[in-house]
């Protein structure tokens, strides 16, 4: 396993008999994105550490008295053209080195300079959107400032620094980190390009969720949680416009009748209650669909073989029911916890709900329009999703779960049946 170096501050403690350990697990919440690495600050003492994704952090809290004779840090960020610069406000008279590195512990810049008064000791420019971290210390390695950047962006404050010398401890396969109850302890959790913050300050063993989700407006203004899986990436929200992306009003349609007899583009609210878009998204007929205009710039409904490229990715990496990877038994995975009528099926939607979205894909039983009498059907039943791709003139298909479902498939139906619609990015 790939071992980390942390910052490790060796203070004056006057120990006394035993100490408490508390242990924080760490997992995403959704197993299409899963965990690379984890760092956690202490906003308290500044002490950060970077976390192998299958590892605990011991967060040990001494019964002890503390003694630590500290002095005003000298160090700080500016932001110029140039990028990130560090400065300090006391002349360093003798060389100091310093380190960048990278939450994998990969060194990007490693330097001894002659520091100049009023002069940064360093400037950062050219790397990505990502954390950095960054040791300024002496030759004999007594350390004088550690702290942690984003790339244009300054984003903890310098640690104190001590009479005491501070050393790089060689971390083991747990991590360990001193806490004091009411500390507070900022978590990123990073999954491919994806992060996800959360602050916690824990009393007891808990284990942390992270969420990679991405966000994503449409015309007017509606924000959509999105999901990676696999090399498609996917609303994790029922599409709730009533406008073209081009900006065109998309037709209103509510009445029972005008629907059945709908030859061109139209929506309407589910069960034709206003309220519900939040949650449920608008229904929509596949002549909408038909525009290309629907989802957000860069953004598009899927077509048959982009919800077939879904399908095979989740039944092959696993995310069955029963975690195995032949057959079809994925709609659990995609179908939200709750709100889903109660099936006795083991392995179905309406089965063990609180197991469903392994995805995070986050399906709902929103029901349809249904084509021939306008009226509305099958919600807290079935989820529908209109496709793209059209069988004949008057026909079109669609993907669906059921709370009795095991399977994810598709049928054709009329293109005057009022379905949701989810985007995949372009």
């Amino acid at each position: 396993m790939k071992k980390h170096f942390v910052l490790f501050a060796v203070l004056h403690i006057f120990l006394m008999s035993n100490s408490q350990e508390i242990t924080v697990n760490f997992k995403s919440r959704y197993n299409s994105n899963p965990l690379d690495s984890i760092v956690v600050q202490n906003m308290r003492t500044n002490e950060k550490i970077s976390i192998e994704p299958n590892n605990s952090l011991i967060l040990t809290v001494p019964t002890t008295i503390i003694d630590t004779y500290s002095k005003t840090p000298a160090f700080y960020w500016k932001t110029s053209s140039n990028g990130m610069e560090l400065h300090t406000n006391q002349l360093i008279s003798n060389a100091i080195h310093i380190e960048v590195f990278d939450e994998s512990g990969k060194i990007i810049i490693a330097n001894e300079i002659q520091h100049v008064q009023e002069q940064p000791l360093i400037i950062i420019s050219n790397v990505k959107q990502k954390i950095y971290f960054i040791h300024v210390f002496t030759k004999d390695r007594k350390m004088l400032y550690t702290g942690s950047f984003l790339y244009k962006e300054a984003i903890s404050n310098p640690l104190l620094f001590s009479e005491n010398h501070n050393i790089l401890k060689e971390e083991e396969n747990t991590s360990k980190m001193t806490f004091l109850y009411g500390d507070i302890l900022e978590c990123i959790g990073y999954s491919q390009d994806l992060t996800d913050n959360i602050s916690i300050s824990p009393f007891t063993d808990t284990c942390l969720y992270f969420s990679f989700m991405g966000t994503v407006t449409d015309i007017e203004d509606n924000e959509y949680s999105t999901i990676q899986i696999g090399n498609q990436t996917w609303f994790a929200q029922n599409l709730q416009t009533t406008t073209y992306a081009d900006g065109t009003p998309i037709p209103f349609i509510s009445d029972n009748v005008e629907w059945t007899q709908a030859t061109s583009d139209g929506y309407c609210d589910v069960y034709n209650n206003t309220d519900s878009s939040a949650l449920y998204g608008k229904f929509y007929n596949w002549y909408a669909v038909e525009t290309e205009k629907l989802c957000p710039t860069g953004w598009h409904v899927p077509n048959d073989q982009e919800w077939s490229e879904l399908r095979t990715y989740l039944i092959e990496n696993g995310f069955n029911y029963d975690s195995t990877t032949v057959d079809n038994k994925i709609a659990k995975s995609l179908a939200i916890t709750e709100g889903w009528t109660i099936s006795t099926q083991e392995g179905s939607v309406g089965y063990s709900q609180h197991e469903n979205n392994s995805t995070g894909f986050c399906g709902l039983p929103a029901g349809n329009r249904a084509s021939n009498t306008g009226s509305f059907y099958y919600k807290t039943y079935t989820a529908y999703w209109w496709s793209y791709t059209q069988e004949s003139t008057n026909y079109a298909y669609r993907w669906a779960i059921s709370n009795t479902s095991v399977s994810f498939n598709s049928e054709s139906y009329s293109k005057k049946m009022g379905y949701s619609v989810r985007c995949i990015k372009d």
